[in-house]
């Protein structure tokens, strides 16, 4: 059912769009990467942020108790390995000494990543049903206070202290990324790869290496984005998410640019502050992800690349 939205509803959805697009844009990041270098266009990308995630919740309920803060440490070094078996299961056969992408390789790249992203999905159905973790598990009984309050009061809106941390070490997590490709040799021997594998081969660099690099990098970021998006949920955590993680990372992947992490980040921001304030519009989440598609349209319409794409 439409609502009419108060002046102080507006303020209140928009900051809370704000800080749910910067989560979004996050999240999106490990996709961008391996699209826009490698164009593979990984269909397991939802399964490895849940993956993520889960990996705060275990670490924290399960085994050592460690805090869901430091959770993306734990992230870093699981989706390093998930990302070379990741690499070497599914792509290196296929795109490892490929110069050029064409149309049958990207097929079958596609299908490996989903194939992949199957084969966790079967590992964590295979955990639930053993009982070893549970199919809606949150950080219930976490809580991050300052002075007492486990909120931030701008505006007369009340932004939970979780969700403005998972959202803020995102950013951090994007900006940390953009500099590597920007300002160190491998950052940019991964850029020319995406330009030009056969002369970054000529320079002395082996593409297969670099392809087995950013294949890691995205992963981890992926995983990293997983474990702040359980800081950022706090409960509620389902291994279902993956079904609205991976359509919302599409749209704002192909909206911000593909390869680009700060048009990333900026798609996150739009996608976030129009699926707020269009569910608290309409009620309904199925029509908040249509406008999402809708803009996306239009944006292609106009600027083919995305916004920032070169």
């Amino acid at each position: 059912m439409a609502v009419e939205l108060s002046s102080q509803l507006l303020v209140s959805n928009t900051l809370s769009g704000l800080v749910y697009g910067l989560m979004l844009g996050a999240l999106a990041s490990g996709l961008t990467l391996i699209w826009g270098v490698m164009k593979v266009v990984n269909l397991s990308h939802g399964y490895l942020v849940v993956t993520g995630m889960l990996t705060s919740v275990i670490f924290y309920k399960y085994i050592l108790n460690v805090s869901p803060t430091l959770s993306p440490a734990l992230a870093f070094v699981i989706g390093a390995l998930v990302g070379i078996a990741f690499y070497y299961s599914s792509l290196h056969l296929i795109i490892g000494k490929a110069e050029t992408m064409t149309l049958k390789i990207e097929m079958s790249s596609l299908m490996s990543t989903f194939g992949f992203g199957i084969l966790i999905l079967g590992i964590i159905t295979f955990a639930v049903n053993r009982g070893w973790i549970l199919s809606n598990e949150g950080l219930s009984g976490w809580t991050l206070s300052i002075h007492g309050k486990t909120y931030l009061e701008v505006a007369g809106t009340h932004l939970e202290y979780t969700k403005l941390l998972g959202a803020g070490l995102g950013v951090v997590l994007v900006l940390v990324t953009e500099l590597f490709l920007r300002k160190t040799v491998w950052g940019l021997a991964i850029r020319a790869v995406a330009e030009d594998s056969r002369a970054v081969a000529l320079t002395g660099y082996d593409p297969v290496k670099v392809k087995l690099l950013t294949t890691i990098i995205s992963t981890i970021m992926a995983l990293i984005a997983g474990a702040l998006y359980a800081i950022y949920l706090s409960s509620g955590i389902s291994v279902g998410l993956e079904s609205q993680i991976a359509p919302l990372s599409f749209v704002i992947v192909v909206l911000g640019g593909l390869g680009s992490l700060i048009g990333t980040l900026i798609g996150g921001l739009i996608i976030g502050l129009t699926y707020n304030i269009t569910l608290a519009l309409t009620g309904h989440s199925e029509i908040s992800l249509s406008v999402a598609f809708a803009i996306l349209l239009i944006i292609l319409i106009v600027r083919p690349k995305g916004l920032f794409g070169r």
